[in-house]
Formats: structure tokens, sequence, C-alpha cells
């Protein structure tokens, strides 16, 4: 088994993917900054056992441009890692990617509900600058496409969905065709998806008991479990439905395939390994002219 975690920050969640994951799992950990250097020595971590790999700091790369096929060559092992998307990058973009290079398992953790996503705020899609209404006003705003969004519905009168990608940098509107291709897209290549309970809420109003917290909604219960009162938790319990994911798996077999008008023997093993280095190609032009995020 291997765990990717895109995202780190602090590096706490890297130390509770260690401590869960034991000593002798590989992790590669990426973020553009380093944990220690940004938060000190005391809020910062860093695994010292040697099996963590860190893509961060000066050595950061995304992960769409790392070669999987060098790092975990053996494609049966990275159909069991686990990634765990903490980046604030559109969902379509980042399952399609990670398919490609034949990982399957996939927790998105900043899966903002339907309006959150698609917020028109002062903090995002800066680039649209004054033909964007900006009305949304509420202090929580969603800077990526998430997973909710794709399988929610569109609400009712809305003619257009707003995709964000790369922590809400780059934005478009997507048609409703364009988002239900991207809805078909999940359909065909996603066998299963789960969004996790909140552990426990204040909120009235949640919907159905899929949305029930798992410890209710008296904050006595959490004294009695041993958690700390919501005030003293980092987020005050917010919660934002993470949802896991298992992706189909790419077919190995070779056989006669249509590309470009011609028949040609391939897998989509092999044709997935060439769409991802050609998208690795297509990102780094974008970083050499200034186009990224």
């Amino acid at each position: 088994m291997v765990i990717i975690e895109s995202g780190a920050a602090a590096g706490r969640g890297t130390w509770l993917l260690r401590y869960t994951a034991g000593p002798s799992v590989p992790i590669f950990s990426i973020d553009p900054g380093d944990a220690v250097a940004m938060y000190g020595p005391q809020k910062g971590w860093k695994d010292p056992s040697g099996q963590t790999r860190y893509f961060n700091g000066g050595n950061f790369q995304d992960l769409s441009l790392i070669r999987w096929d060098v790092h975990i060559p053996d494609p049966a092992v990275r159909a069991r890692t686990l990634i765990i998307l903490d980046d604030h990058q559109s969902s379509i973009v980042r399952l399609k990617m990670l398919r490609n290079w034949g990982f399957r398992h996939v927790f998105y953790e900043d899966n903002y509900p339907f309006g959150v996503a698609t917020s028109t705020d002062t903090w995002t899609c800066e680039k649209f600058g004054a033909t964007m209404p900006r009305a949304w006003t509420k202090p929580l705003y969603g800077d990526a496409y998430s997973p909710n969004t794709v399988c929610g519905a569109v609400p009712p009168g809305w003619n257009f969905v707003l995709e964000k990608d790369r922590f809400g940098h780059k934005c478009q509107f997507l048609s409703l065709a364009q988002h239900a291709e991207n809805i078909k897209w999940y359909q065909e290549h996603l066998t299963s998806y789960f969004e996790f309970p909140s552990l426990f809420s204040r909120c009235t109003g949640l919907q159905g008991p899929a949305r029930a917290p798992l410890l209710g909604q008296d904050p006595s219960v959490l004294e009695f479990m041993g958690f700390p009162k919501p005030e003293d938790e980092l987020w005050n319990y917010g919660h934002l439905y993470p949802a896991l994911m298992d992706l189909k798996a790419l077919d190995s077999a070779v056989g006669p395939r249509q590309v470009g008008g011609h028949t040609v023997f391939t897998s989509e093993e092999a044709e997935g390994k060439e769409a991802a280095l050609a998208n690795s190609a297509k990102i780094f032009q974008e970083i050499l002219t200034n186009q990224w995020p």
C-alpha cells in the first residue's frame, strides 16, 4: 500500500497518516510550502522515519506533474494506493488525471456543497474582474469544483455552473450540457461514492439520516467521549462531508482502438499513461508562460 497526500499545510494530516498506517507504509506528501518553515518547529511536523517522500517547498511539484510511473512503477501498487486530496483543485480534472495513472482510491477533503463551490465571492475568479457580479457575502466560500457539485442537483433556474480550479484562480462557466458531461464521466468511471457524516454539529435543519452527525448535537456528549468543546476545536467541528471515491480500473488488455481515425492496437492503460504525460507537458508549458495557477 502507498499513500499520496496532496495538500499538507502544517503536516498534522501527515502525522495522522503515519500514526494510522504504521512505520513502513510509503507516503508521498505534496505541498507548495514546507511545514516546519511555514509553521515553525512547534506547530509544523515532518516525518523523521525516512518513509515519507516530500515534494514541498523548493522541491514542490504539483500532483499532476509528478512521474508516478517512476515513483510507483508497478501499476498494481498504484491501483491500491490511497490518494488524499486537500489541494483545492477541480475534482473532475483531478480524477481524470489520477485514473490515467491507474489510481483508483481517492479521498476528496473539501467537498463544498453546490452553492459554496460555485460562490460568486470576492476572493476567487479574480481574472473575471468586474464582469462577474460578486453577490456572495457569506464567510465560507468555495475555491474548487467539488464532487458534491458534480453529484448534486443544479438549482432550479440555473443555466450554467461555475467551475473553479487551482485554488479558485482558474474559473470558467460551464453550460448545463458541459456540466452534464462531467456527471456522465462520474457515472461511467466511478464504482462507488460515499460522503462521510460529521462527527458533531450544532447546525439545525440537517437533511435526512445520512446528514445526521454521529455524536448528535449535544455538546455534553463530546465531553463524555473525551473530545474538545466546539470552541476549543480548530474548526468548531465544521464539516464538508468529504467524499471517498473508487474509480474503475484501467483495462490492461491490448486490443484494436480508434485513435485519430486509425485503428491501432493498444490498451486503456497505455492510453492513460500517454494522456497523463501529455497533461503534465501542458501544465509545465503553462508554468513557463506564467499561466499557473
